[in-house]
């Protein structure tokens, strides 16, 4: 749990690079970022998993005195952090929460009791309407969108462009990073080859209804734009570039968002909210790119748009069942674009390590691995038998207008 959290804490502050204010008091650290605050995540799981570990099974008292002891510990940690001004209260307030969230891991683990609170949870969880489901999902945008916006405008830093393995091979600068976007062009053309054959056989075996594919369009075919995009901001990397990199990538994580909540959630939802998620997708690079032409770059609109589906996708997973065969995929695929991220950030160490191919080449490569297992589970999956179809008020002509 340890070694885990402080994983996500470096990884968060190196790909958020919010400064750290100037200490007053010299102080080692990891990075020169504050957001989120290291030492107050640490200090939440370790205190969290020494109370549960040495009161559990004890006397209701002797649990609540050693929990009240484990926040007054953390919010010691915390509290120093502020007085010595190691860290905005923003920054403390993102540590405690993400703490709290990753304590709950080897918690649930270990305990059979929170086994138990699990299946409870997912099956109240089940006899929620669409629309509360719906409500949920708006509920955790709400703080998020809180805890961006309180911390002042990020602008892209001029270190992003500088990548580990910058080798020119065949007259071509940055090759691997450059050719590696080429399964991205694989995949994506793949991914929209079969969608079309499926839309032959009225959407079988994919697809309850052929409407149901829009999504997974987009998807692909951003996946496949990815491709071009991204080898030409690598070609010269600077911000006019990345703009291309990054239009493309933003539509894709909205449309993969749209989609689930399409199979999970309510079809209807899913498919009236496709087009706004991947305006939502396209304004947010647009918005950055312009607040950089005008000297005070901000890219807090971009991470709610990249990070966002990423906490939620797993957590609706978790709750809430598909109306699809393989559903259990979706951990494989999250798992996968987990390990791209972690490449991308660990991009010179890896470069270091290996010698032959950086970090960043990987995270093209597992990325597009990612898309592809998307594209293996629609082949294999078939609509449950349960699962209720589109009834008359939600066929495909009612959804889109359609007489």
């Amino acid at each position: 749990g340890f070694v885990g959290a402080l994983a996500l804490g470096w990884g968060l502050q190196i790909a958020l690079q919010r400064p750290a204010p100037s200490a007053t008091v010299p102080t080692w650290r990891l990075t020169p970022y504050a957001f989120p605050h290291l030492p107050s995540l640490l200090a939440t799981v370790t205190f969290g998993w020494l109370t549960y570990v040495l009161v559990r099974g004890e006397a209701w008292s002797r649990q609540v005195n050693g929990a009240t002891l484990a926040i007054f510990g953390v919010a010691s940690v915390g509290m120093a952090g502020l007085f010595h001004g190691q860290a905005n209260l923003s920054d403390v307030l993102a540590g405690l929460s993400l703490g709290v969230l990753w304590l709950g891991v080897p918690l649930s683990l270990a305990s059979t009791e929170a086994a138990a609170v699990g299946v409870s949870v997912r099956a109240r969880a089940e006899t929620l309407s669409p629309r509360q489901r719906l409500q949920l999902l708006l509920a955790l945008a709400v703080p998020v969108l809180i805890l961006t916006f309180i911390q002042p405008p990020i602008a892209q830093s001029p270190t992003y462009h500088q990548f580990a393995d910058s080798r020119t091979l065949f007259g071509v600068p940055h090759f691997l990073n450059v050719v590696s976007n080429g399964p991205f062009l694989i995949v994506g053309v793949l991914g929209l080859l079969a969608l079309g054959r499926w839309r032959r056989r009225n959407g079988w075996p994919a697809f309850a209804a052929p409407i149901e594919e829009r999504p997974y369009v987009v998807l692909f075919f951003a996946v496949a734009v990815t491709s071009v995009g991204s080898a030409y901001y690598h070609l010269a990397p600077n911000n006019t570039h990345l703009v291309w990199d990054r239009l493309p990538m933003s539509f894709g994580f909205m449309s993969l968002f749209a989609a689930v909540i399409m199979e999970r959630i309510d079809r209807r939802a899913g498919l009236r909210l496709l087009a706004p998620l991947v305006v939502l997708g396209i304004g947010s690079v647009v918005y950055w790119y312009v607040s950089e032409l005008r000297l005070h770059g901000d890219l807090r609109l971009y991470a709610d748009v990249q990070y966002y589906p990423m906490l939620v996708i797993p957590l609706v997973a978790v709750l809430f069942r598909s109306r699809y065969s393989l559903a259990s995929e979706v951990y494989g695929i999250i798992l996968i674009y987990a390990a791209a991220k972690a490449m991308e950030l660990l991009d010179r160490p890896v470069y270091q390590l290996l010698g032959v191919v950086s970090g960043h080449t990987l995270k093209h490569l597992l990325a597009a691995l990612a898309t592809f297992w998307i594209l293996r589970m629609l082949r294999r999956r078939q609509p449950l038998a349960e699962a209720p179809l589109a009834s008359a008020a939600e066929s495909p002509g009612a959804i889109v207008g359609e007489p």
